[in-house]
């Protein structure tokens, strides 16, 4: 692509332009350039189509319409001539998924944007080799607060988040950008998200800093070890330990996610103490998960969701005992998405207390259930919409066939489920059923499959007429 008739072509419809987005792009563009084109942007996106080294990305391959300068005590960059500030950009949305040297080219961009509240950059592709390249060279957090002073939403070093979130940080941008504008009182400064992984020379000490500073206003938090450290033997990966560096209070905050992070049940239980508003957990791949962080859990009035993965290592990983499971369960009502996965601890007086959570909408037992003998008990679950079985080895006929109030139902490698019982389920004249995936379980038929998915056509069908 030529990129200067490109430019040349934007101008004609750049003083209209409010969002652009390259999506799966195979050049270097000349990104100051076409921002400079176009001074109405408040939505810039650049996503490569694969990744390439970082030095592909190092430099600029139009030269810019001014010369830009590092290291002014403002922060700006400036016009070498008659040192006035040089054209501020209007953006509050910045995606640039793409490994940018960040003195090279990631600063040049949010020097001159500081109206910016969400900043996604360098997300990983989770099959690609990101974790080859140093991720110091391309993510500062220090760095992005110092040049945009007014962020609220940054996820970097991420495997990318769906189009889904990536929408709704679209729209809250456009919400921010409104209240600037009717210059509201009540307008809020502070981090309100963040959404990152550890990579080569990022993490712990990079990322800690930036939570202390924020404990007041974090509403949603994501953390998670980097490729770098799941791939590579030789990769230390960081000491997550000075957690409990953070002493604060963390009064917002209700998205609490911690994949594949090394630190002892005591931190654990430490921070979440501090988090008397959770609604929603995710701790996976986890080595501890002592009988004391159920207490706390049982003490968060709030909470609805929870993802609790145990670490598959050759060391058993220290669990609660069956019975403190049992107490939890017992005790919990207000949990209405549990999913439960790996390491096979979930026995048949477990699966009993989980069905006396009365208001449980969604459960997932994925790879946890293995021993189990029965599952008959979850006929209990009234309100039940989705249920997802992973390598559940008892008797399912029985139960499958009553839970006709079910809408979407997913069962891997299940052996004891029959043609005949999900016949009788989808069948049922007061059926809610729209959605069943089987996979691996190795008795059902494909011209049940098939009379299945006519079934559930038919019947959405007959309810969008209705």
């Amino acid at each position: 692509m030529d990129q200067s008739r490109f430019i040349s072509a934007l101008r004609h419809i750049s003083s209209q332009l409010k969002e652009l987005t390259f999506d799966h792009h195979s050049q270097n563009i000349a990104l100051l350039r076409v921002l400079e084109t176009c001074p109405k942007l408040t939505h810039f996106s650049f996503s490569v189509n694969s990744y390439a080294p970082p030095d592909v990305y190092d430099t600029e391959p139009l030269s810019t319409t001014t010369m830009l300068y590092e290291g002014d005590d403002d922060g700006m960059s400036r016009h070498p001539s008659n040192n006035n500030v040089v054209q501020e950009f209007n953006l509050t949305y910045l995606c640039l998924n793409a490994v940018l040297h960040k003195d090279k080219r990631t600063a040049p961009i949010l020097r001159r944007c500081p109206k910016l509240q969400c900043l996604m950059i360098a997300n990983i592709e989770a099959d690609s080799d990101f974790y080859k390249w140093p991720s110091e060279k391309s993510v500062d957090l220090n760095m992005f607060f110092q040049l945009c002073p007014l962020l609220q939403y940054i996820e970097c070093n991420s495997w990318g988040t769906s189009r889904k979130q990536q929408e709704q940080w679209r729209e809250r941008a456009r919400q921010q950008k409104n209240q600037q504008q009717q210059q509201e009182k009540k307008y809020s400064k502070g981090l309100r998200e963040l959404i990152t992984r550890e990579a080569a020379g990022y993490g712990s000490n990079e990322i800690i800093p930036t939570i202390q500073q924020h404990t007041s206003t974090l509403e949603i938090l994501s953390l998670g070890e980097g490729v770098s450290t799941m791939t590579r033997q030789t990769a230390n990966p960081s000491d997550w330990t000075q957690l409990e560096q953070i002493t604060q209070s963390l009064p917002q905050l209700h998205t609490f996610s911690c994949k594949y992070l090394k630190f002892s049940g005591r931190v654990l239980v430490g921070f979440l103490e501090k988090c008397p508003r959770l609604t929603e957990l995710t701790l996976w791949c986890m080595l501890e998960l002592p009988d004391d962080m159920l207490l706390v859990l049982n003490q968060l009035p709030h909470l609805t969701k929870l993802d609790l993965g145990v670490a598959t290592t050759s060391s058993r990983a220290t669990l609660p005992s069956e019975t403190s499971w049992c107490w939890f369960f017992n005790q919990n009502n207000t949990l209405r998405h549990l999913c439960l996965r790996w390491g096979h601890f979930v026995t048949d007086s477990v699966v009993d207390a989980i069905a006396s959570i009365e208001h449980l909408e969604e459960l997932q037992l994925v790879h946890t259930a293995k021993w189990a003998t029965t599952m008959d008990t979850l006929r209990g679950l009234t309100h039940l919409k989705r249920l997802e079985l992973w390598t559940v080895n008892a008797p399912l006929d029985s139960v499958l066939k009553d839970l006709y109030w079910l809408q979407d139902i997913q069962l891997i490698g299940c052996s004891e489920v029959s043609c005949h019982s999900l016949r009788e389920l989808v069948d049922h004249p007061n059926g809610m059923l729209s959605k069943l995936r089987i996979q691996r379980c190795g008795s059902i038929q494909l011209r049940t499959l098939e009379y299945i998915e006519n079934k559930l056509a038919s019947r959405q069908q007959e309810q969008q007429q209705a």
